[in-house]
């Protein structure tokens, strides 16, 4: 959260987030290979810069921060391990 409010501090510095679409992010067939999405999102991203949608702030960057942190460590990671 250091970096992320010293981002914040400066008038130039936008921050944009969309780790906090669930539905599509744990959607794998939104995709193209490991990092980086298909079309869809990434025209949905430049309209987000646009229009100033998923953008953080310093007023509200810590509890988005906070619900990844809760999501993450109350995600079943175990249902996604095979059993030999």
């Amino acid at each position: 959260m250091y970096i992320m409010d010293t981002l914040l501090s400066y008038p130039n510095v936008s921050v944009y987030y969309f780790q906090n679409m669930y539905d599509f992010i744990t959607d794998l067939d939104n995709y193209s290979d490991y990092t980086h999405y298909t079309h869809k999102m990434n025209d949905y991203m430049m309209e987000c810069f646009a229009d100033g949608t998923c953008q953080l702030t310093r007023e509200n960057y810590q509890e988005a921060m906070e619900e990844m942190l809760l999501r993450m460590s109350e995600y079943d990671f175990e249902s996604y391990l095979q059993e030999d």
